[in-house]
């Protein structure tokens, strides 16, 4: 399914706030996930459903969790909705690229390339 007949409901949340200001390689990484995510026909994930969605071990899915990702029991299984989990993505996405442009800083000095010794000779 094309991103234009996605329903609203699953891309307002990205689209009223921004109006064309993101970069442009985040605006093909949010398009990747929206069209995943429109293609995508499962209500709910389990962990290790949602875990191999995110890239991640499942202690870090465990982190996510009680950092906030929803999720819920249900009889034994706790699963996470489907909507939750590519909001994160998104949220992810627009995260690693700010509207503001690259963060720039002086680096790591362990980095830098080392200044050469002075050796006295006689």
């Amino acid at each position: 399914m094309p991103v234009s007949q996605i329903p609203p409901s699953k891309t307002a949340f990205a689209d009223d706030a921004l109006h064309g200001k993101l970069a442009p390689e985040a605006r093909q990484l949010i398009e990747t996930i929206r069209d995943e995510w429109a293609a995508d026909e499962r209500g709910a994930l389990t962990r290790s459903e949602r875990n191999k969605l995110l890239g991640v071990g499942p202690t870090r899915g465990r982190e996510l969790e009680s950092e906030g990702l929803p999720a819920y029991l249900e009889g034994r299984t706790r699963l996470t909705r489907a909507g939750d989990v590519y909001k994160f993505l998104v949220q992810r996405a627009l995260n690693s690229f700010p509207l503001t442009g690259p963060v720039k800083g002086r680096g790591s000095p362990l980095l830098q390339p080392r200044k050469p010794e002075l050796v006295l000779t006689d």
